[in-house]
């Protein structure tokens, strides 16, 4: 688009740009030009009318509005991208959005201009943006702008900053999915979690495991040192486990002093064994923390792995409380679990 002239049609006039610099007359873009050959002086003042309306719509915007050439290159930008990148439109006019930010976040913007072109309607999304190293979240408007022979100029762009609303929404739905006391998933999360494992299981034939915890004399300590140990308590075996687990394996408080964890691609054998590491590691932090009384903190402990007896969400955690409730009744810390029919038992070391 170079130095020849271009038109731009504008509330039903044509503008016409000489040495292009800009889609928008405003106080950065310059070299505007109106042909007096075509228009009368009365027009004339309507377009200066319209034009100052225009720039104080989009200088007293909130919202982000600019303007692209073709190969992705500012040619406006308002005062609302001068307050975000802390830059004059003189800085931001004829650069890139990787000259200014990374270029991961920078590919992400064009490939939606792009998109943008071929939608005379317009298109909308939400997109990011890095500045000072902070992610920023915008709810964009993305269109082509045409000159009279409906040829391409740009795309222009009308964004809104989003950023506050999308961490209130993210905050809701961590209320929503976790536990408030110690970040593991709720109940109804885990449970979800659940049946998106057991579907896996059941399409690749992967092994699947269920361990369920109960802290034992959990109401002594609540008793004997108030609810505010007892917090401390749940809080630390939660931290504990959530340490313990990989990204493919979940976490969940079943309510009260109970917990679960699922572990995915993990047989009834190799589950013991991750229970018996995390039972191994609580002991050692009560050599350090255990209380005045002597009480220390143990858990017993279930695990039912998937099978034709355990396929649905409720007959897995049944299965795992089951023999959770056997360990409790064997005397508790230990972890108890069925195999080849017949019943097996991790004893204190």
């Amino acid at each position: 688009m170079g130095g020849h002239n271009e038109e731009l049609k504008m509330g039903g006039l044509i503008l016409k740009q000489e040495g292009l610099s800009g889609l928008m007359p405003d106080r950065n873009v310059a070299n505007w030009a109106v042909s007096l050959s075509e228009v009368d002086a009365g027009v004339c003042g309507i377009l200066s009318a319209e034009n100052q309306m225009l720039r104080s719509i989009a200088a007293h915007s909130q919202a982000l509005v600019g303007a692209k050439n073709l190969d992705g290159r500012y040619l406006y930008v308002n005062s609302a991208y001068e307050r975000l990148f802390k830059k004059s439109a003189d800085g931001l006019i004829g650069h890139f959005d990787r000259d200014f930010m990374p270029e991961s976040i920078a590919q992400s913007l064009r490939m939606a201009d792009v998109k943008a072109q071929s939608h005379p309607e317009g298109i909308q999304m939400e997109e990011s943006v890095e500045v000072d190293g902070v992610i920023r979240h915008f709810l964009s408007t993305k269109f082509p702008i045409f000159d009279e022979q409906r040829r391409l100029l740009g795309t222009g762009v009308i964004a809104h900053d989003i950023s506050d609303k999308r961490k209130a929404i993210d905050e809701l739905r961590r209320l929503a999915t976790t536990d408030y006391q110690t970040g593991a998933m709720n109940h109804r999360t885990f449970c979800g979690f659940v049946e998106t494992e057991l579907d896996r299981s059941r399409r690749y034939g992967y092994p699947l495991s269920l361990v369920m915890f109960d802290l034992d004399n959990f109401k002594k300590i609540n008793d004997n040192y108030g609810h505010g140990a007892g917090d401390l308590v749940i809080g630390g075996f939660s931290s504990l486990v959530q340490q313990q687990i990989r990204e493919t394996d979940g976490f969940g408080r079943m309510g009260g002093e109970e917990f679960a964890a699922l572990l995915p691609h993990s047989t009834t054998e190799q589950a013991a064994a991750w229970a018996q590491r995390v039972r191994q590691q609580l002991r050692q932090q009560q050599q350090q923390k255990a209380f005045a009384d002597g009480v220390i903190v143990t858990f017993s402990a279930g695990i039912a792995e998937f099978s034709e007896a355990t396929d649905s969400v409720e007959s897995l955690l049944h299965s795992a409380d089951m023999h959770m409730y056997r360990a409790k009744h064997q005397g508790r810390d230990r972890i108890c679990y069925k195999s080849n029919e017949s019943l097996k038992m991790e004893q204190s070391a």
